[in-house]
């Protein structure tokens, strides 16, 4: 059968035969990495919530420290006491306003994705 074949045929058969396996390959690495892309991206559209709730705990843990020395009888960090709080109340406004995008696609605020959240927690606390 090959035997019949010119020369130049019989090379162009082995780059085709070598060419199949190749273009598979290409094909299954470019799926597998769109998928880890998309991957990627729903795990940059997750941390869009931890960004404002990391400054929230920062200045949580401050305005408790604060606070905490205010308590004891420095008054002196009353003035940064009260800064702190006003940091807090913007790092909750800011959390608030952020939206984030449940488990079906659908856009939620974050108090909206929370309050969703705790529904089975509190059917469950009434059992």
């Amino acid at each position: 059968m090959l035997g019949d074949l010119k020369i130049w045929q019989k090379f162009t058969l082995i780059a085709v035969a070598f060419s199949l396996p190749i273009i598979a390959l290409s094909y299954f690495l470019t799926l597998e990495t769109n998928k880890t892309i998309e991957f990627t991206r729903t795990e940059l559209e997750g941390t869009q919530v931890l960004r404002p709730l990391r400054k929230l705990a920062v200045d949580t843990a401050a305005h408790r420290d604060l606070a905490g020395a205010v308590l004891a009888g420095d008054v002196a960090f009353k003035a940064d006491l009260d800064k702190r709080g006003n940091m807090i109340e913007a790092d909750l406004n800011t959390l608030l306003i952020n939206k984030v995008v449940n488990g079906t696609g659908e856009v939620l605020s974050v108090k909206e994705y929370f309050a969703a959240a705790t529904l089975p927690l509190e059917a469950a606390n009434r059992l």
